[in-house]
């Protein structure tokens, strides 16, 4: 009933079930079911339902990580369909793993947008600001930016200094506790949100 209210073309919901590992539980009431059983039962009524849009707030809260990955999986493989998916979501490992455009909201406005085939902004990150760390700061005279979470980075375009040259006056001062790359999508998300 619920595909025939969205789509014409037909899906064997017998196979969603299946391929959502529901065949165990779906005959039974849903007042029975866990939040993780619902959540399945909710993504198999989108896939039914067989729109071009798929619009998901939280599809995977409540879900064991195996399941999160089955979900995710079928996200990609209706997205190689040419469906186009719209995912609100905090796992934020999870969205920077297998989104094409990641966007942070306030207030109705978009405040951050990181698509997928963007170079992202190299940084020096480092786990917590430490008494080396703002010596070193003093006497470099580079910015460095903390994080709500505790953990601080240094943007690298803004530079003149070369990396290698930044890495060396790190170790001289010894400091070896940090990382290059690019801001995890967890500490950005602390930046706008905490």
């Amino acid at each position: 009933m619920y595909q025939k209210m969205w789509s014409e073309t037909s899906l064997d919901p017998q196979l969603i079930i299946e391929k959502l590992h529901m065949s165990g539980y779906v005959k039974k009431k849903v007042a029975q079911y866990s939040l993780g059983m619902r959540q399945r039962l909710c993504f198999a009524m989108q896939l039914v339902a067989n729109t071009r849009y798929m619009l998901m707030d939280e599809v995977m809260n409540g879900l064991d990580p195996t399941n999160v990955e089955l979900i995710s999986q079928m996200l990609l493989e209706k997205r190689r369909e040419g469906k186009t998916i719209l995912l609100a979501s905090h796992l934020l490992e999870n969205l920077e793993k297998y989104s094409d455009t990641i966007l942070f909201l306030r207030d109705g406005g978009f405040i951050y947008r990181q698509e997928k085939e963007t170079v992202q902004e190299q940084v020096l990150l480092f786990p917590k600001l430490t008494p080396g760390l703002q010596l070193w700061q003093k006497e470099t005279q580079l910015d460095l930016i903390l994080i709500p979470n505790g953990k601080v980075y240094l943007p690298l375009t803004k530079q003149s200094a070369t990396i290698t040259v930044l890495l060396d006056s790190l170790l001289a001062q010894g400091i070896t506790d940090f990382s290059l790359g690019h801001l995890p999508l967890a500490d950005r998300y602390s930046l706008y949100y905490e």
